[in-house]
């Protein structure tokens, strides 16, 4: 058993000599090591391989009751809540990020990798290309006629002695360009927030932490 997967309330059982297992001395010492507990599935559970809480909706919770509200996990601090999530005199927040750090380690900006990523964070649905996702991407190429250096040979231009395939100058006017488009479902876009200058930043807010430096894309509903 690694230190993942031990449950210190029946391990402070197994530990009692069989004589001593009465119900109230284990209901005493598993009172004692319940905190233990909880951090244990606060970090070492949670944290590590995420959160399949609920998401929340509108109801009435109850004390220690947890939900996803945004990307992150609220608990309950008081029975017959009806709060939102939101507000801190009901709610703690118990977890910044549902999604697990195991899994968010192996986010980067890789257009399969990023699109798993975004389909996970806000609940729709990753399908194996050449399937489409509910969220997928529009990959845009750059209408340009000057002298290009890309990663390898086969995003350069082509330069011999005395010409190249394209025209080498001091300088050029490029037009704004955005790398890719993120298309998603209407629906789930306008169930991000009540204010529609905030469902932008909710997006951006987790594409720009994993997304190369320096790419730009824009955001559209379909």
């Amino acid at each position: 058993m690694s230190i993942y997967d031990i449950s210190y309330t029946n391990r402070v059982v197994e530990l009692l000599p069989p004589d001593k297992r009465y119900s109230r001395t284990v209901a005493w010492f598993k009172a004692i090591v319940n905190q233990l507990q909880y951090l244990h599935t606060d970090v070492l559970v949670d944290f590590r391989t995420g959160s399949d809480y609920p998401i929340y909706a509108p109801g009435s919770y109850n004390k220690f009751d947890r939900v996803i509200y945004g990307q992150s996990v609220y608990e309950s601090l008081y029975d017959t809540n009806t709060a939102v999530p939101t507000d801190t005199s009901k709610w703690r927040l118990y977890q910044l990020h549902f999604l697990g750090v195991e899994d968010r380690l192996k986010y980067n900006g890789q257009v399969l990798v990023l699109d798993y990523a975004i389909n996970d964070r806000f609940n729709t649905n990753f399908r194996q290309p050449p399937l489409q996702s509910d969220i997928y991407f529009t990959i845009n190429t750059p209408a340009v006629d000057v002298f290009i250096v890309g990663g390898d040979e086969s995003n350069s231009s082509t330069i011999l002695e005395m010409i190249s395939s394209e025209y080498v100058i001091n300088s050029y006017s490029f037009t704004a360009f955005t790398n890719f488009v993120i298309n998603i479902p209407v629906a789930v876009y306008n169930a991000l927030s009540t204010d529609p200058a905030a469902r932008d930043k909710i997006v951006r807010g987790f594409v720009d932490e994993i997304l190369h430096a320096g790419l730009k894309y824009s955001i559209q509903t379909y």
